[in-house]
């Protein structure tokens, strides 16, 4: 081992061989380093990619969610639809049954006036010949084709419409206030 030429130096194959160890050392510390980065890349990318997919997934749950939630309001709307329709229809069934049993009262009040008023008798038959060919009429109509006859005839008579359904409430009102009482 050659002998350092001034106190305190290192000799040449001692300071090659801290070189040679530092730089070793610098290698495993580099490489390391990068073996983490790449660790932590990889654990970064893995998150983005969970992450991706569990906002993926939440997104996909929410839509069956939405669409489920649609459907069933959707058969509900049309539940209540069919329960309404069948209500209206019971309901046009059994004014038409009114307006006959107002028919035959009409024809039997027309029959006993016959003989005292022959000129009353007449308009009151015609008036029951009337009403029953519009209970026949209602009988044999469906709910939508009533619903569509008023909303057609409201649109040629607006006027008559509103009068109609003035008449129509100040009607309901009577009936009702002299139920009351």
């Amino acid at each position: 081992m050659p002998t350092p030429s001034r106190p305190g130096e290192q000799s040449p194959s001692t300071v090659d061989n801290i070189k040679g160890t530092m730089s070793s050392t610098a290698d495993d510390v580099r490489n390391k380093a990068a073996s983490a980065a790449n660790k932590a890349s990889d654990a970064l990318q893995s998150a983005r990619d969970n992450a991706s997919s569990t906002v993926e997934d939440m997104k996909n749950k929410a839509s069956s969610a939405i669409d489920q939630a649609k459907s069933k309001a959707s058969g509900l709307a049309a539940d209540a639809a069919s329960k309404a329709r069948d209500f209206a229809e019971t309901q046009k069934n059994a004014g038409a049954d009114a307006m006959q049993d107002l028919a035959r009262s009409v024809e039997g009040a027309a029959d006993s006036l016959q003989a005292r008023a022959p000129g009353v008798a007449q308009m009151a038959r015609r008036v029951a010949y009337n009403v029953e060919d519009a209970s026949e009429s209602l009988h044999n109509s469906s709910v939508d084709e009533l619903m569509g006859n008023v909303a057609e005839f409201a649109r040629r008579q607006p006027i008559g419409t509103i009068v109609g359904a003035f008449v129509a409430g100040m009607i309901v009102s009577r009936l009702f206030g002299s139920r009351a009482a």
